[in-house]
């Protein structure tokens, strides 16, 4: 079964952020949380480093996210 959180669309993401809604944050990270600590973590093998590292990601998709608005 599917997780609810995960029933949100890319592009309606993608959205929240162009609307600058506060749930644009919490939805990505509902969505893409685990898939990015786990990437994180293969990587860094620590996990506070690998947490820490998924934030950080968090603070910088907002930016990028302005390449994809056309798209």
């Amino acid at each position: 079964m599917q997780n609810k959180n995960n029933d949100i669309s890319d592009k309606e993401i993608i959205s929240l952020f162009n609307e600058r809604s506060e749930q644009a944050i919490s939805k990505t990270s509902d969505k893409y949380k685990n898939l990015c600590f786990k990437i994180a973590n293969n990587i860094l093998n620590d996990k506070r480093d690998s947490e820490e590292c998924v934030s950080d990601t968090w603070l910088a998709f907002p930016v990028q996210t302005k390449r994809f608005c056309n798209s």
